[in-house]
């Protein structure tokens, strides 16, 4: 990495921490969405409504989105949670990933949010989804004082 790249990169990081830490405020569950997290849902929509697939695992994937989108965290992340486990080799589970991350940070369950976009990252450091765990990480590592998220790249 060349320097410019890495001071960019820390800038970026520097800043989604400061951001974290303004919006967010320890012990108390994420409850509302924010305009990013509505701009994520937006995505996550067009992403699944790009397959056409109807089969079981699809229309399980299908079903935790409209959980996503009437904001019922908790159920929604039971279901990407079962969709991980029943198809750990689907071509979307990098997506159910993240969104049972995000999902728990909704919940309020910020370290195992933290713990499950960091499987993802290790996991699939490729995946689409990945840049999106790494910010979900950056904005709960405010909260959990994690400061060597920021500081080592959020690797």
């Amino acid at each position: 990495m060349n320097m410019t790249r890495t001071t960019l990169l820390r800038t970026s990081l520097s800043a989604a921490f400061f951001v974290g830490c303004l919006c967010l405020t320890p012990g108390l569950p994420f409850v509302k969405t924010t305009s990013a997290d509505a701009g994520q849902v937006e995505k996550f929509n067009r992403f699944v409504q790009a397959s056409n697939s109807n089969d079981s695992a699809m229309n399980l994937f299908r079903e935790a989105r409209e959980l996503i989108e009437n904001e019922n965290w908790k159920q929604a992340e039971k279901t990407f949670r079962t969709f991980i486990r029943e198809y750990p080799k689907h071509e979307n589970v990098d997506a159910a990933m993240y969104w049972q991350a995000f999902s728990l940070k909704k919940l309020g369950k910020l370290r195992e949010a933290d713990e499950a976009a960091q499987k993802l990252i290790k996991s699939n450091p490729n995946s689409r989804w990945a840049g999106d765990a790494r910010a979900l990480r950056a904005e709960v590592a405010a909260v959990l004082g994690n400061t060597d998220v920021i500081n080592q790249g959020l690797d």
